[in-house]
């Protein structure tokens, strides 16, 4: 049997449950993966997307290039100034359903964006730091 393509749809919403306001990004990051892939984009109004996932007779998405490889993956929505929360395409619960679970939009906190910073990190560590931090 050969690998179908599914169109899949969710919302993507902030924490108070209020769409967006502004288009927002959905892309798929996979373990292993050199980049994320863009998938789409949920509309400001509603917060609506759709993207087209390639899974196969067993219900495994196809996450490489070449649709050899199975890996590790998960869709996000990307926004500046927002965390995102994740939505596994390795759960095979998600992937029987064409109605993906909302992903949830929630502010950077002042903490977070203190944490990326090297400011408490040992001048000999800092350069490590620096490029762990920038991925």
């Amino acid at each position: 049997m050969a690998d179908n393509y599914v169109l899949f749809h969710g919302k993507v919403t902030l924490a108070d449950g209020s769409p967006p306001g502004h288009t927002v990004f959905i892309q798929r990051s996979c373990e292993g993966g050199d980049q994320p892939l863009g998938e789409g984009s949920a509309s400001g109004r509603t917060g609506e997307y759709f993207v087209r996932l390639q899974v196969n007779e067993l219900g495994q998405l196809q996450a490489s290039l070449d649709m050899c490889a199975m890996l590790p993956c998960y869709l996000e929505a990307v926004d500046k100034g927002f965390v995102s929360s994740h939505e596994d395409l390795t759960d095979r619960t998600v992937m029987h359903n064409p109605r993906l679970p909302a992903m949830i939009l929630t502010p950077k906190s002042q903490t977070t964006q203190d944490f990326s910073r090297n400011t408490n990190v040992p001048h000999a560590a800092s350069r490590n730091w620096d490029a762990a931090s920038s991925c």
